[in-house]
């Protein structure tokens, strides 16, 4: 659960804002929500075969956030072990007009969460490529292909610039791809109820990654 709220808690923090919480009130709710949820052992309710992890969450965090305004009061901040890091949560103010004015909240969480999915399998991309030879070589090719933006040098100009044949450096930025497209599936199948949704759940987050703003 604690991998899960680091990974995942902007989604829920942007919902927050969307609900006309400001960004310490909102930051709090996220916090004091995973905090309860490790406290009381929530997550062994789930029947994984009724619902996926994402839509069960932002239902659980609903109810928190009619708790936490029925209480009028934001969660303590720091209250045992910091679940979420704070740094990060601090960061998001500067961020929180834009993301509070839109007018769908469930679509903006269910934007933000496949978001942080792809993320979360970029990171362990990243991981990958730390432990292999060559490093350097590697991390500026995963570079070239996922965070350029559209803007990536031909390939004969970075084949060139790596010292390897353009065809070598096409078909190591391939297997690149198929490896992320393996972890984004391994990051998908640990959310979802079983291997018949994985599919239809990446179908559904690049959908959404398309559209997001």
């Amino acid at each position: 659960m604690e991998h899960l709220a680091r990974g995942y808690w902007r989604p829920l923090y942007v919902f927050a804002r969307h609900r006309n919480f400001t960004h310490e009130e909102a930051a709090d709710a996220v916090q004091g929500f995973f905090e309860n949820l490790l406290t009381r052992e929530a997550l062994r309710s789930i029947e994984r075969r009724d619902a996926r992890f994402r839509t069960w969450l932002l239902a659980c965090f609903k109810n928190w956030l009619g708790h936490v305004r029925r209480q009028q009061r934001a969660a303590r901040r720091g209250a045992g072990a910091e679940v979420v890091p704070l740094d990060e949560i601090q960061e998001m103010e500067f961020q929180a007009a834009s993301l509070a004015s839109a007018d769908e909240p469930e679509k903006m969480f269910d934007q933000r969460w496949a978001r942080a999915v792809y993320d979360r399998a970029l990171q362990r991309l990243d991981a990958d490529i730390a432990g292999m030879q060559r490093r350097p070589y590697f991390e500026a090719l995963r570079r070239q292909v996922f965070d350029t933006g559209g803007t990536a040098m031909g390939w004969e100009a970075f084949a060139e610039q790596h010292g390897v044949e353009a065809g070598t450096a096409r078909k190591a930025a391939h297997d690149l791809r198929q490896r992320f497209a393996g972890l984004l599936r391994a990051e998908v199948r640990s959310i979802v109820g079983g291997e018949g949704e994985v599919d239809g759940e990446l179908r559904y987050l690049a959908s959404l990654l398309i559209d997001s703003p």
